[in-house]
C-alpha cells in the first residue's frame, strides 16, 4: 500500500503554527512527485525540537539546519532543530526533506539495522553518484585537509552512504520543485558552504545521472 508524506507524520503541540505551516508546505511538495510505501504501524511524530534536545545535534560545521531522524524510538520522532535563526522555519523545508530521506530508508524502504541504501536496488543511484564531480571534490578535501574537525565532518558524515542519500533524495525534490521556498532554502546553504560543498546546484548537470536513478526508485512506489 503506497499513501501520501502529507499522512505520515503527527506534529509536536508544541511547535508553532509559522514552523508547522512550513513542513506541511513541503509535504506537500512531494506529494506531487512521488508516494512512500505505507501506512506505516504508527505515526512518526515530528518534534518541535527546542533546547531541551540539544544531546541529540552533535557539533557540526554548518549545524544552523539540523535535525535527526529518530527511527528506533516508539513511535519513531522526527527532531527538527527550532533555534535556526530568524524567521521561524529559515529551513524548516530543507530539514524536513532531509530528515525524510532518512526516514524512508531507515524506516519506510528499510530498517535501521538494514537501511535501503545498502540492497541492491539502491547500487544503480550510489554507483551514479560516486562518479559526480562533487563527490570527487568531497573525497579530496577529507583526504587533504589537516583540520581534524573537517576531515571527520566530511568522511565520516558527509560521505556516508546514508548522508548522502538524504542529501541526494533531498537535491532531487528541488529539482523537481523550481522557484518554491525549498529551491530557496537549498540555495542558501550552497552558497553558505561553498568550501566544503554538501549539494549541487538546483538543476546541476554533474547531478543529472544522479536524478535519473532516484527517479527510478521512487517510480517503484508510485
Amino acid at each position: 500500500m503506497l499513501i501520501k508524506v502529507s499522512q505520515l507524520f503527527a506534529y509536536d503541540s508544541a511547535m508553532p503554527p509559522a514552523f508547522r505551516r512550513e513542513i506541511e508546505q513541503a509535504a506537500l511538495l512531494i506529494d506531487r512527485i512521488h508516494k512512500v510505501p505505507g501506512p506505516p504501524t504508527e505515526r512518526a511524530m515530528i518534534v518541535y525540537a527546542d533546547k531541551e534536545y540539544e544531546s541529540y545535534f552533535p557539533h557540526s560545521i554548518a549545524d544552523d539546519e539540523w535535525g535527526m531522524c529518530d527511527t528506533t524510538s516508539s513511535p519513531p520522532r522526527m527532531l527538527i532543530r527550532s533555534y535556526i535563526g530568524p524567521p521561524w522555519g529559515r529551513y524548516a523545508q530543507y530539514v524536513f526533506v532531509h530528515e525524510l530521506g532518512h526516514y524512508i530508508d531507515q524506516h519506510l524502504a528499510g530498517n535501521a539495522r538494514a537501511p535501503a541504501h545498502r540492497s541492491a536496488q539502491f547500487e544503480p543511484w550510489y554507483n551514479a553518484l560516486i562518479q559526480t564531480d562533487l563527490y570527487e571534490r568531497l573525497k579530496r578535501i577529507g583526504q587533504s585537509t589537516s583540520q581534524v574537525d573537517i576531515r571527520r565532518y566530511v568522511n565520516d558524515y558527509l560521505l556516508t552512504p546514508a548522508e548522502l542519500w538524504a542529501t541526494s533524495y533531498t537535491q532531487f525534490l528541488v529539482d523537481a520543485n523550481p522557484n518554491t521556498e525549498l529551491e530557496f532554502e537549498l540555495q542558501s546553504i550552497v552558497s553558505r558552504v561553498r568550501e566544503i560543498p554538501r549539494h549541487w546546484e538546483p538543476g546541476a548537470e554533474d547531478f543529472a545521472a544522479v536524478r535519473r536513478e532516484i527517479g527510478g526508485l521512487l517510480e517503484l512506489w508510485c
